[in-house]
């Protein structure tokens, strides 16, 4: 159990830690939490996921009884100069970092309508209050969350499902589409080296249609979800090769999150997903921890059958 939520699952995939967590992504442990957003977010309209990020980044550390960095607008916690403003020889250009210039605690109160920093494919930065469909901007975190030691808010605007006909082929047209939200998401932080990121079920939750008498919604539901699982383990599979590339940092944990079934949650749709997806990347079931083995299994060698490379793993 981390920070009241209940980890159900976990896998290692070359060298990243992969969990699922039952519970509510406010109280998960990691730098990075990704909110499942619209292309305004955080707005005072935002609900779900996207409202209680924004609630918790406008609570005050003070009223929460935090402990701990939670004097002053930054929450009493030192900022790092921006690299530009570092000494160096004249003669040698500082390599460009956003780690350190998208400070935590630096928005001053600004959270709703805040400027997030996104990167296109190509590697090109860019600034603005609104994202497009499929893209991930980062924004600091504020409030009870910065005084958890979370550092960024990762905004990732997934597809609507109803912006698509109810049929199979918008299946085929929106999975994809999410998978790349997510990929973005990851990229965006390891551009901003932390070592751990947080994801919920992106288009998974009011994006999905809804009909009397189908079972589409929940079909959606399961389809976002796989979508979700394929796209970190695919991210883990290649990250080595992704952070070579682009001179980074590099991901230690990936959580997946959702609200149990008892708080209107989908983390069944999850579960049945996650292991799916570990099945297909050739897993050894030893990696797997499962709920009713806990999360206090003892620590052993496995083979990741795709890698052929031995990982540490609970077993």
């Amino acid at each position: 159990v981390k920070g009241g939520n209940k980890v159900i699952r976990q896998a290692v995939v070359n060298g990243v830690r992969i969990e699922l967590e039952s519970g509510d992504i406010v109280d998960c442990q990691a730098e990075a939490l990704v909110n499942a957003a619209n292309s305004l977010s955080f707005t005072r309209m935002d609900c779900g996921v996207s409202g209680a990020l924004r609630n918790a980044c406008l609570a005050s550390p003070n009223a929460s009884g935090s402990s701990g960095r939670t004097s002053g607008k930054s929450n009493g916690m030192k900022r790092e100069k921006p690299i530009g403003n570092q000494k160096r020889r004249p003669s040698v250009k500082a390599k460009y970092d956003p780690s350190k210039t998208i400070d935590p605690g630096s928005s001053d109160g600004v959270v709703v309508g805040a400027v997030k920093t996104y990167w296109a494919d190509d590697g090109k930065e860019h600034q603005n209050r609104k994202l497009p469909e499929t893209q991930a901007g980062v924004q600091a975190a504020a409030g009870i969350l910065l005084a958890r030691g979370v550092r960024y808010i990762i905004h990732a605007v997934g597809p609507i499902w109803m912006d698509y006909p109810v049929e199979e082929k918008t299946f085929k047209l929106v999975t994809p589409r999410i998978k790349r939200t997510v990929r973005r998401a990851l990229r965006c932080a390891v551009k901003m080296r932390v070592k751990s990121v947080a994801l919920p079920a992106i288009s998974g939750g009011i994006f999905t249609h809804w009909k009397a008498n189908s079972n589409i919604k929940e079909r959606e539901q399961m389809a976002a979800r796989t979508a979700v699982v394929k796209a970190a383990f695919e991210f883990a599979a290649n990250q080595a090769r992704t952070t070579e590339q682009q001179d980074c940092g590099k991901i230690e944990r990936i959580l997946l999150v959702d609200l149990p079934k008892k708080r209107k949650g989908s983390i069944h749709l999850f579960t049945k997903a996650f292991d799916s997806i570990a099945q297909q990347q050739g897993l050894d079931k030893s990696a797997i921890t499962h709920e009713d083995g806990g999360s206090e299994g003892r620590m052993g060698k496995v083979k990741d059958q795709k890698t052929g490379q031995m990982q540490i793993a609970r077993i």
